[in-house]
């Protein structure tokens, strides 16, 4: 299912994508920082070990999950989390 608007980011592992995918582009638009984190399958991350983080006004553009995580075969599905209390993360994939 494609998915194209703006999600509410907190403290707990929030999965970004809405199904299976290979591109996507994400901006934190307003708030916290975020993790973001690569995963195989629907399974949150644990941890954010193998996460990247992002400021305010930052983001991917039409990136992919290759790109994203190129050591992690199969890379399916991106989560996101705050640094702080909540941020505002617009995404956009098909």
């Amino acid at each position: 299912m494609a998915r194209h608007t703006t999600i509410s980011v907190g403290n707990s592992w929030t999965e970004l994508t809405a199904n299976d995918v290979t591109e996507l582009t994400f901006m934190v638009k307003s708030g916290s920082p975020i993790y973001v984190a690569a995963t195989v399958g629907q399974n949150a991350p644990t941890d954010t070990l193998t996460s990247l983080e992002y400021q305010r006004h930052q983001g991917e553009l039409l990136t992919t999950l290759a790109k994203m995580a190129p050591g992690l075969a199969g890379a399916n599905r991106i989560y996101a989390k705050a640094v702080g209390d909540v941020a505002q993360v617009f995404v956009s994939h098909a």
